[in-house]
């Protein structure tokens, strides 16, 4: 049997026409991870966005990622980063997910045996992410409705501690952190991971014996410091996406790089 894909992508930071990052276009290295994924792997079902679409929290911003997008062969599952706006990806991506409460959140099936789960934990203008009790409550009850499916939980922010200070001072708070980890706990033969993103790194844990997996940027790399609050941005690196492949064994999850300068 042939595994099932989906091609991951996170902190996209796409900037208004003309703006760069670390004199990088942001849409022209969303644009080539796209082009790099479905050249590779034309039979992926999925591209999911973990966050972090836009940079400044700007409506052309969000208007540039959408003509991006706009020809992707695939379906596509979008949440939100810390760098993101609810009210104008809305404005934006009216298709896009959205619960009883308005967060960008919601499913997608792979195959007959996988459901992505897609977590918005963003916190409007705080780097920090959120896990509130109506998030909690959501993520009950898609994973107590998965009807034998596994799920698949993709967030933002990371649901463990890294011991990266820079980044445990703006990720989930701990009293959600622990909140987080008790559902996983009561669902873990459910769930095959818990993809994250936020750090531009591939940092790899364990939330309630689940697998927590990050994935790194398509725009640059971040490289770990373990007692400075400063980020050490790479930016001559190569961005990288996820390639997930679904199969009766589990889900594995390989990091791509898609190129650079």
């Amino acid at each position: 049997m042939n595994a099932h894909k989906i091609l991951w992508l996170s902190d996209v930071h796409v900037t208004a026409e003309g703006k760069t990052i670390h004199g990088r276009d942001p849409a022209t290295y969303l644009r080539r991870a796209l082009d790099h994924g479905l050249g590779r792997h034309p039979d992926a079902e999925l591209w999911v966005i973990s966050g972090d679409l836009v940079n400044e929290r700007r409506i052309e911003e969000y208007q540039r990622v959408r003509e991006t997008l706009s020809d992707l062969s695939i379906p596509l599952a979008l949440t939100l980063g810390n760098h993101d706006d609810r009210a104008i990806f809305h404005r934006v991506f009216p298709e896009g997910f959205r619960d009883a409460n308005g967060f960008v959140q919601g499913r997608v099936d792979v195959g007959s045996a996988w459901r992505c789960l897609l977590l918005d934990t963003n916190v409007d203008g705080a780097p920090g992410g959120a896990f509130c009790a109506r998030r909690l409550g959501w993520l009950r009850a898609e994973l107590a409705a998965l009807d034998g499916r596994r799920g698949l939980i993709f967030m933002h922010h990371p649901p463990i501690r890294l011991g990266l200070p820079g980044f445990d001072a703006i990720g989930l708070a701990p009293e959600d952190r622990a909140a987080f980890a008790d559902c996983v706990a009561d669902f873990r033969d459910r769930i095959g991971f818990v993809g994250f993103g936020h750090t531009h790194m591939t940092p790899q844990g364990t939330v309630a014996g689940v697998a927590a997996v990050g994935m790194g940027s398509a725009l640059y790399r971040v490289h770990p410091d373990f007692s400075e609050v400063a980020f050490f941005d790479d930016p001559d690196a190569p961005g990288v996406y996820g390639l997930v492949l679904l199969n009766g064994d589990g889900a594995v999850v390989h990091t791509v790089p898609c190129g650079g300068d």
